[in-house]
């Protein structure tokens, strides 16, 4: 199993946290939001995050960015 981190995930423009989370596979908490883009948080292991992209791009919205902070 892999280790739980806390990921950043950059998206283009601004999002609805409604719709964000409405079915997420993972709570995704807004960290910043400004006019041209908005920043996610999202605690999970690297098959999480696999799947937080997936459902990202599934929504059609522009992956930015992917950071990883080690805990």
């Amino acid at each position: 199993m892999m280790e739980i981190q806390t990921y950043t995930i950059l998206l283009r423009g601004r999002i609805d946290p409604q719709e964000i989370g409405a079915a997420s596979p993972l709570h995704m908490k807004i960290e910043h939001m400004e006019t041209q883009n908005t920043k996610l948080e999202v605690l999970t292991d690297q098959s999480g995050i696999i799947g937080v992209l997936r459902y990202l791009h599934g929504r059609g919205l522009v992956i930015l960015s992917v950071h990883c902070e080690e805990l």
